[in-house]
């Protein structure tokens, strides 16, 4: 059982003050935008030794270490011999807390096969794995979920063509200066036979649509009825969708894009479920993420990081999404769809085992836990995160407020 340091990721989009409330820290100034917890050569955590017994089940006493290190000198012992047979010698899963205080970016993730081309790739064309222009920084899908701490606004998947049309309706019939024609070439393409596709390749490879974006999201365009079609796929009115990812990213057509994907507003509790293919941005919020064991991004607008958007065309899975809101079942597990990992949530234990199966990371964010094993008992507070290994005794939990468990899925 070894105690973990969050490696913290001081991305532009992210808040300066809720990863550090939650850790109960003093914030900087400084935006965190993602705490890692895992093993993940990008940001592997750190280990912080917390008993004598840590160090003799791995036996590694010297400092300092991260939980990448202590994977790679027994990985069947710590990960277990079929994650090991199954997956290679790595952790397969990655558990973040992400705090967004602006849009992340459009992106999208490749399937497995995809990765490993792109990753192959790459590295024949001798692009440095830490380059910024890089897409693939390592050959493993990327399909993640994430569930909220604070209401939390995402765009998921493509709403319906018809959805998109009355919206574009209604920026026709808004009759701003400079935008008409723009305008009316999307309507156009809205009405053919490949909609979704076209109209994206329209907005990100036609220069204008970034300035169309300026003028639109200035403009004064009257609240949609509650029932009206533009609304549809949406939990609050497009136009707002438009203002808001305009303000974060100026002059950029991503927040053009952004209509013509689903907007929603989680509460506290829910999760939601991305896999690979699907264009998503997460938009304002505070939630603990698990995803496979990856940092393969696609980027096509809404971010000043690297865009590439014959290869975001290339991976987007151009078909109409409904999103799938979840809630944790009676025993706290949720449907992440997906073997590499799972997650539990917790809020109350009494003597209670977890349901994810070993290796596990136990992250608290709020309450006080204790987690147990063979291997001693250890406290957990708000920030605090262990891991199990799986030559330990299944653990058990004890304690109120939140604690999620990742692990493999099922």
């Amino acid at each position: 059982m070894l105690k973990l340091q969050g490696s913290p990721a001081n991305y532009a989009w992210g808040s300066t003050t809720a990863i550090p409330a939650l850790l109960e820290q003093a914030p900087t100034g400084e935006p965190i935008a993602e705490m890692w917890f895992g093993a993940h050569e990008a940001r592997p955590s750190k280990v912080v030794w917390s008993a004598p017994a840590s160090e003799q089940a791995y036996g590694i006493a010297v400092l300092p270490r991260t939980l990448s290190d202590v994977v790679a000198e027994s990985p069947a012992a710590v990960l277990g011999e079929e994650t090991v047979e199954t997956f290679g010698p790595r952790l397969p899963f990655l558990l973040k807390l992400l705090a967004a205080d602006k849009a992340l970016s459009i992106q999208v993730h490749p399937d497995l096969e995809q990765a490993r081309e792109g990753f192959a790739r790459e590295n024949a064309a001798g692009i440095p794995i830490d380059a910024p222009h890089r897409n693939y920084r390592d050959a493993w899908h990327k399909p993640e979920l994430i569930y909220a701490l604070s209401p939390f606004d995402a765009l998921t998947g493509f709403r319906e063509p018809h959805a998109i049309a009355a919206t574009v309706d209604r920026l026709l019939a808004a009759e701003v200066p400079g935008t008409h024609a723009a305008l009316l070439t999307w309507r156009e393409v809205l009405a053919g036979d490949n909609p979704l596709q076209d109209s994206m390749n329209l907005l990100l490879d036609t220069p204008n649509f970034g300035a169309v974006a300026d003028r639109l999201a200035a403009a004064d365009i009257p609240e949609a009825a509650p029932d009206c079609d533009s609304r549809i796929g949406c939990d609050i009115d497009p136009i707002h969708i438009l203002r808001m990812t305009n303000g974060d990213f100026p002059s950029d057509a991503g927040a053009l894009v952004a209509l013509m994907l689903n907007m929603v507003r989680m509460l506290p509790g829910q999760a939601l479920a991305m896999k690979a293919g699907i264009p998503h941005a997460y938009l304002r919020g505070l939630g603990v993420e698990i995803m496979a064991s990856s940092d393969n991004v696609v980027r096509g607008g809404l971010t000043s990081k690297h865009i590439d958007i014959p290869e975001l065309q290339r991976l987007v899975r151009f078909e109409v999404q409904k999103p799938h809101i979840q809630h944790p079942d009676d025993s706290g597990l949720l449907d992440t769809g997906c073997r590499d990992f799972g997650m539990q949530v917790i809020s109350c234990a009494d003597n209670l085992q977890p349901g994810e199966d070993a290796p596990t990371i136990a992250l608290c964010t709020s309450g006080e836990f204790q987690v147990s094993t063979d291997h001693g008992t250890q406290q957990l507070k708000p920030g605090d995160a262990y891991f199990i290994g799986a030559d330990e005794a299944p653990p058990t939990f004890n304690g109120q407020g939140a604690l999620f468990v990742g692990g493999l899925g099922r």
